[in-house]
């Protein structure tokens, strides 16, 4: 496993430090180029050497992902061969566009957090503000079964609309299946699957898709209760919530678990907190700041926040 924390400025800069990490961390670097779409684009490509592919591009604000089951370096992030991204119809796109938006510029430092082992995994935490953070988690699934695909990638980010930016309960968290940002103009990540008839399938991490594609992820409610309980109130211990994946097939069927990423309250921890278990060592943000969001019904980018939400990743 790898670890890594570099200065980072803009989007641009966060795609290519996760370049140039990945391979460290075990993983295939297809593409990493300057954009000929539109310079000020950085695109990457990544993957485990085999199987689906994930691109990502980045400029300035922005970062933007997208898996697919084929590759193309000659195109752009978003005209990927058999890919997860719909760009038939501007409605569809506002799913299928995993996207994260930086807000300020220029932001501060990226955590990067990487291995092979037991399945490949690469996740960012971005710190864009003191105590501001936004996420990518990219990986591959550890299946309970023998299930076609396996790769994955989301986010965590805020809401498009003032009218829900001010409340944590629309902010989009990585993996979770029905989180409540389904009502707005929010982007949502995604894996590769298989249908009942074992056929590939694209699933969206989210509720409400429009695309036809299935749907799929971590609990919410489940996600809620467990930060709620916790930490635990006789011995005051801080338990780590393994985020346990379904796929929507006539009713969710358990498809896997994420490898070196935990939920945890961060109720006594503060961001960048380590904590050590026997030979691990894990390290612990916000999803987005630990702190209640204004709850006001406008908010701006300084009334964000995702209280005891936290999230730790296998540092070593």
């Amino acid at each position: 496993m790898a670890y890594q924390n570099i200065p980072v400025a803009n989007g641009y800069q966060v795609v290519e430090q996760i370049a140039a990490f990945a391979a460290t961390a075990g993983w295939t670097v297809h593409r990493n180029e300057e954009s000929s779409f539109n310079s000020n684009f950085r695109i990457v490509t990544l993957s485990d050497g085999i199987g689906a592919y994930i691109t990502l591009a980045g400029k300035n604000n922005r970062i933007y992902l997208n898996g697919h089951r084929g590759i193309d370096t000659g195109s752009d992030w978003n005209n990927q061969p058999d890919q997860y991204v719909d760009t038939t119809d501007d409605g569809v796109k506002v799913d299928t566009y995993c996207r994260v938006r930086l807000n300020v510029t220029p932001i501060l430092s990226v955590y990067l957090f990487g291995g092979a082992s037991p399945k490949p995994y690469l996740y960012a935490a971005i710190e864009v503000e003191p105590g501001y953070y936004r996420h990518i988690t990219m990986g591959y699934f550890e299946k309970f079964g023998t299930a076609l695909g396996g790769l994955f990638w989301d986010i965590a980010e805020t809401s498009d609309s003032p009218r829900s930016i001010a409340h944590e309960s629309s902010n989009k968290y990585p993996l979770v299946y029905n989180s409540r940002n389904r009502d707005h103009d929010n982007t949502k990540g995604g894996f590769d699957a298989q249908d009942r008839n074992g056929d590939p399938v694209w699933v969206a991490f989210g509720t409400d898709f429009h695309a036809g594609y299935k749907i799929g992820g971590y609990w919410g409610n489940e996600f809620y209760s467990q930060i709620q309980v916790s930490p635990i109130r006789f011995n005051s211990r801080i338990p780590f919530i393994t985020p346990l994946v379904s796929i929507s097939n006539l009713g969710l069927v358990p498809y896997g678990i994420a490898p070196a990423l935990r939920y945890v309250n961060m109720a006594y921890l503060l961001p960048g907190d380590e904590i050590t278990m026997g030979t691990e060592t894990w390290k612990v943000f916000p999803l987005i700041r630990n702190a209640p969001a204004s709850g006001e019904d406008f908010g701006d980018y300084d009334e964000e926040g995702s209280s005891d939400y936290g999230i730790a990743y296998l540092k070593g």
